[in-house]
């Protein structure tokens, strides 16, 4: 078994050290292993030897968000019978384990399953959230019916990080399959939706080149922006106005395909810009039968590492050759699109006022000693946010409204005709 780097081993039973791992004895049916590892983290996995470097993993006394400790084991055996590791992560005290993030201290828990995803909100006693519980999950869980980009995790874990005692050094951090954290001030009402920009990284999978890379952060700027818009968080004018920062003048010698050119936020601002023009591109070129979503399923499932003549392939595929030239060239070059344009026309986008479904959901609160009180209710969420009626779309409320207006307008030509015709009489 080979522990974590920097690990202190406090007591061991069963297992004996040999050349920095250890080994099982075989003395008993069972060992253990007491180790400590130093909490506090950078963003690289470092410890952070200094409050100012921007933490994001922390202990901060009364609670601590940290990243589970990364064990790694071998083993040779003899015989038929299959040896499996079965892996399990408990809290000692209060607290909740994720797939690779664990809190410690006292919460709150609200959960809503929907589309196949169970979201868990983890609410520590000491955050004080800017946006309201059952909003955030709400949130969640359209963007799990929107995000058509292959399988969804079985289970989301979602961490309110308190920031009244810690400098986090991210707005957000995602890291495994379904673990993320997010600064309790964070709003929702915004284009830079940072607890949906988590959320779609964990709906990324892709292995990228280094000529790819950018995808990760630009898909997930822009799908946050994108779906806050359709969720009628944001108007048209904030995603465009959003989407038009990666078209500022810091950018101009940078070319997404070669990471050493990037200015600091480039892969995000002008990622995002270039996601949203190639999204709109591609919705162009099928009659909306395809988006960029269906490039980003197939990036998904690509077998190996993708690469930007990966990307240039499935956009031939899915759009045509046209917008995989266009591709290259904001990718590839310093040329790039203004901004993303077609929400408020409809050129490309098509109604922005859209429905997500988000099924039967429970939300829960638990408290730090185990009792729990709970709703259920069931539905579908509105882009207002409001349950019941639904809301009609752009398109079709237009429609509806013209069509009334000429049943109008012929009545009112009938009713003053019989108004003549009777003065006259």
């Amino acid at each position: 078994m080979h522990l974590p780097s920097g690990a202190t081993v406090i007591s061991s039973r069963g297992f004996e050290r040999d050349d920095g791992s250890y080994h099982w004895t075989g003395s008993s049916s069972t060992g253990r292993i007491t180790y400590l590892v130093l909490a506090n983290r950078t963003v690289d996995g470092d410890v952070a030897s200094d409050p100012d470097d921007g933490l994001a993993y922390a202990d901060a006394g009364e609670w601590a968000l940290v990243g589970q400790p990364r064990v790694g084991h071998e083993w040779t055996y003899s015989g038929t019978e299959v040896v499996k590791l079965d892996r399990a992560v408990q809290v000692d005290g209060s607290g909740v384990a994720g797939g690779r993030m664990v809190y410690f201290g006292s919460y709150r828990e609200s959960t809503r399953v929907a589309h196949g995803q169970r979201f868990r909100l983890v609410v520590p006693e000491q955050a004080s959230l800017s946006a309201d519980r059952s909003a955030i999950l709400n949130s969640m869980a359209a963007a799990s019916e929107s995000l058509r980009v292959g399988e969804r995790d079985p289970e989301v874990t979602v961490f309110a990080a308190p920031t009244s005692a810690v400098d986090w050094g991210l707005r957000g951090f995602q890291r495994g399959d379904a673990d993320l954290w997010v600064q309790d001030v964070e709003p929702l009402d915004t284009p830079d939706n940072v607890w949906l920009h988590e959320y779609v990284h964990t709906r990324q999978s892709l292995r990228a080149e280094p000529s790819l890379e950018w995808v990760r952060e630009g898909t997930a700027v822009y799908y946050a922006a994108l779906l806050s818009h359709e969720q009628g968080r944001v108007s048209a004018e904030q995603f465009e106005a959003r989407m038009a920062a990666g078209a500022e003048p810091e950018f101009d010698s940078t070319v997404l395909t070669q990471p050493d050119t990037w200015d600091p936020r480039a892969e995000y601002d002008l990622g995002g810009l270039v996601s949203g023009e190639l999204d709109r591109r591609v919705r162009m070129a099928t009659d909306g039968e395809h988006s960029l979503q269906t490039v980003f399923g197939r990036l998904n499932a690509h077998s190996g590492t993708a690469s930007a003549d990966t990307l240039h392939e499935m956009l031939a595929t899915v759009g045509n050759g046209s917008v995989a030239s266009m591709g290259d060239r904001y990718t590839r070059t310093t040329d790039r699109p203004d901004t993303v344009s077609g929400l408020q026309d409809g050129d490309a986008f098509g109604s922005v006022i859209v429905e997500a479904a988000a099924g039967t959901h429970r939300d829960t609160t638990v408290n730090s000693i185990g009792s729990q009180s709970g709703t259920e209710g069931g539905g579908e969420l509105h882009s207002n946010g409001s349950r019941g009626d639904t809301v009609p779309a752009t398109g079709e409320l237009d429609s509806w409204l013209g069509t009334l207006i000429a049943i109008l307008l012929i009545l009112g030509v009938f009713l003053g005709a019989i108004l003549a015709e009777v003065t006259i009489r």
